[in-house]
């Protein structure tokens, strides 16, 4: 990276944290983050395109000094990127409002200063009371020392927990680098987008279908923008539920459809692209999985079993063993190339040649054990998580995390959230809360409070950090670029990421008041880890084999087809649907999913090599008349303090 690239991020970080969390957090209005590509970073790819443009034809005294060329637009990218993951409504976003809403929502009648405050470690946590009074109120300002001061140590704390969290990521990323890329030449669909915009002399910019499917969507999504100021334009329905009639569940039986949850049919233009983009065999995998999934639960309310959360067919076991499946999976099948990183490691013959790789073998190794340390240091000391249960947190959560790496190097979902089935909530529901070893509690209080702080990270993993390091690397080796600076980069910006959206949101909500004109959702999720972790104290529960038997079931239906898969050539899905078959994006997603697989197959098969291609720049230019839309309508949206267009969920 060049010294001019450093103005660009300057300006583009605070920006997009704001951005992020005004929309995401203080209002509410969309969803950038719960996307595997960041409509608010194409959105300001595309901005920075156009100045660059018009920066190529100054003087050459000003191209010489702001002028970016490919390899510098993909800095940019991957640094918007890791930053819009850190203020994520998967990530810090939750976190602020649940540091100050633990004792600010504390009242005689929810008796939370009774049940869990003396578990509540205060140097994580904002305790001060004119400074949650000030944040809960509104009206006031950040940078007022009575409301700054509290904020320090605990944005420390936890700006340093999650570089050490994601510095394993990105050492996980980094040694999966070469296996992913140079052995098994993963595809990476998610970054065909913003690679094709930054790559100089692609034809991308000369496509008519690129251009002409780009300006019909956004021109479509304008008059579904003014529809909700002026009902004259007309309204395309696009999204879920705004045509009733869609409504698959309209035709069934009541009870049926209450069981079956979504089935409305819908038609985002981006998901349509995106899933044109991606590979068509696990495209169709994970729609086929989804109605396996809704097939079960019909199944199971046909025979007068009650379904849901903990009850038969346990799908969100399935898929959480799925998961952890697909990661078990990603290193067992890289199990010889590891035993050959460790011979490097340990410079024994038979290792590799690590001179091109971001850091030295011996090096990334000590670095991803010097992470796991700080983060068993932090979950056991800091926030009191039992020392017998930490390694079985940290054991599911980076297992969870490769499974979403894996998945989005070789199919890339328009978005992918495992929503609420991570280690802070599975663990708990089959463990149980009053099970007992040896006489001991093997969930102690002290341990469900812990993961009450934790579950910010943990909540769902649609802007997960981890998927875009590696997808960093694949850019790197497309654009010809330097992995250890971009290593380095993408370290330093998850602390930066970190305190950019602590800024962003606490001196937003000091403005507007979390409890006052900042949206209802900020009182909802800032009370939801708290809320579950009374629910555990007041109604504990026991172990659940269900839930258990259930994961296995995932865990080895995903072994079993990842053995067909791989053995038997007309094997027809993919294990991978199985895992996401169940995930709630895929709820709203499986008709846009289905439309994009079956133009991919049509055209493919009937149409040849040069309709593929217009079929391919008029994908792109569906996601980009969409994504790009959404932006302008969100910054004008700001501008104007009102909601206009909301492109997603």
């Amino acid at each position: 990276m060049t010294l001019r690239v450093v103005p660009w991020l300057l300006v583009l970080l605070p920006l997009n944290a704001w951005w992020v969390g005004q929309i995401e957090c203080i209002r509410y209005w969309s969803s950038p983050t719960m996307l595997s590509l960041f409509y608010n970073v194409v959105f300001l790819l595309a901005l920075v395109l156009g100045l660059n443009t018009l920066i190529a034809r100054m003087s050459p005294w000003t191209r010489e000094r702001l002028s970016l060329d490919g390899r510098h637009l993909a800095v940019v990218y991957v640094a918007l990127c890791i930053t819009s993951s850190m203020a994520s409504l998967d990530n810090f976003q939750l976190q602020v409002v649940a540091m100050t809403h633990w004792k600010a929502h504390a009242t005689p009648e929810n008796q939370w200063a009774t049940l869990f405050h003396d578990l509540v470690p205060r140097d994580l946590v904002v305790s001060d009371d004119l400074a949650l009074r000030n944040i809960v109120e509104g009206g006031s300002s950040l940078y007022k020392p009575e409301n700054l001061r509290p904020w320090l140590g605990p944005a420390a704390w936890w700006s340093s927990y999650a570089a050490a969290v994601w510095l394993v990521t990105l050492c996980m990323s980094s040694l999966f680098r070469r296996r992913w890329l140079e052995s098994e030449r993963l595809q990476f669909p998610i970054i065909q987008v913003p690679l094709e915009m930054m790559t100089t002399g692609t034809r991308l910019w000369r496509q008519p279908a690129m251009w002409s499917v780009a300006a019909v969507i956004f021109l479509m999504e304008a008059s579904n923008a003014l529809h909700s100021v002026k009902p004259v334009f007309p309204m395309f329905p696009f999204k879920v539920d705004e045509v009733p009639s869609l409504n698959l569940g309209n035709y069934l039986d009541p009870k049926m459809t209450e069981a079956l949850g979504l089935l409305y049919l819908s038609f985002y233009p981006f998901a349509i692209g995106l899933a044109f983009l991606l590979p068509a065999e696990l495209v169709f995998s994970t729609v086929f999985f989804w109605w396996v999934y809704k097939l079960q639960i019909a199944i199971t309310v046909a025979m007068g079993i009650a379904s849901g959360e903990g009850k038969p067919p346990f799908h969100d076991q399935q898929m959480f063993g799925g998961y952890l499946a697909i990661g078990f999976l990603s290193v067992w099948m890289a199990r010889r190339h590891f035993g050959r990183v460790l011979r490097t490691a340990l410079r024994r013959p038979g290792g590799y040649e690590d001179s091109d790789e971001p850091w030295p073998y011996r090096t990334q190794l000590i670095l991803l054990l010097t992470g796991v340390v700080y983060c068993f240091w932090f979950a056991i000391a800091k926030t009191r998580m039992a020392w017998w249960i930490a390694p079985l947190f940290y054991a599911v959560y980076f297992t969870l995390a490769l499974a979403v790496m894996r998945i989005r190097a070789e199919m890339g979902i328009p978005a992918h959230d495992l929503l609420v089935k991570g280690p802070v909530q599975s663990i708990p529901r089959i463990l149980g809360t009053n099970t007992k070893v040896f006489g001991a509690e093997l969930l102690p209080k002290q341990t469900l409070a812990s993961f009450a702080l934790h579950r910010f990270y943990n909540r769902g993993y649609r802007g997960h950090v981890a998927p875009h390091q590696i997808e960093a690397f694949k850019l790197a080796e497309r654009m010809g670029m330097s992995t250890r600076g971009l290593f380095n980069l993408m370290w330093l910006l998850v602390p930066l990421g970190t305190l950019l959206t602590f800024w962003a949101a606490t001196s937003a909500l000091y403005a507007q008041g979390s409890d006052a004109k900042a949206a209802p959702n900020n009182i909802f999720y800032g009370n939801e880890p708290w809320t579950e972790l009374v629910t555990r104290l007041q109604d504990p529960q026991p172990f659940s084999r269900g839930r258990l038997a259930a994961s296995g079931i995932g865990f080895g239906g995903t072994l079993l087809m990842m053995a067909g898969h791989t053995r038997v050539t007309a094997w027809p899905v993919h294990p991978i649907g199985y895992a996401l078959g169940n995930c709630w994006a895929v709820h709203w997603l499986w008709g846009p999913l289905t439309m994009g697989w079956a133009a991919k197959v049509l055209v493919l098969r009937y149409g040849g090599n040069q309709a593929y291609r217009r079929a391919t720049a008029a994908a792109i230019g569906l996601v980009l008349g969409d994504m790009l839309a959404g932006g302008f309508w969100d910054l004008f949206g700001l501008f104007r303090h009102r909601m206009y267009l909301r492109i997603w969920s």
